[in-house]
């Protein structure tokens, strides 16, 4: 795996261990399938949730590419698993006010977003808890 895509992965792990909501993740699994049509790849993941049978995998299917920089890759993963993670009971993060997050791209730099509109750099959450 590319450095970049390492250290994407090492940042959104972080943030799996600073917020959930319901019973804790095991583990993520993640199954990369390419697409040679657009040159790029597609990121699936499946989440084993403490106490749950392994899930399947599944994902967003927004496609990015190998060479993508840890931003972009940081984003694409968080978003491949941010559906999983909920349709298993558990979400995360949670806003403070409330509310499951989601991932954006705001200027190149992957963000966590709440449903009031507010965003902060992922793998930083650890401040807020």
């Amino acid at each position: 795996m590319p450095e970049p895509w390492t250290s994407a992965l090492s940042r959104l792990g972080r943030d799996l261990r600073v917020r959930q909501y319901g019973n804790g993740i095991e583990h993520v699994d993640w199954e990369i399938d390419s697409d040679p049509e657009i040159d790029g790849v597609f990121l699936l993941s499946a989440v084993t949730v403490a106490g749950v049978n392994p899930g399947k995998f599944g994902g967003s299917w927004i496609g990015t590419r190998v060479d993508s920089d840890e931003e972009f890759a940081l984003s694409a993963m968080a978003d491949s698993v941010q559906d999983v993670v909920a349709d298993l009971g558990t979400a995360w993060p949670w806003g403070d006010g409330g509310g499951f997050m989601s991932v954006r791209l705001v200027d190149g730099v992957a963000m966590w977003k709440d449903r009031n509109g507010c965003t902060m750099r992922m793998g930083e959450l650890a401040g807020i808890v």
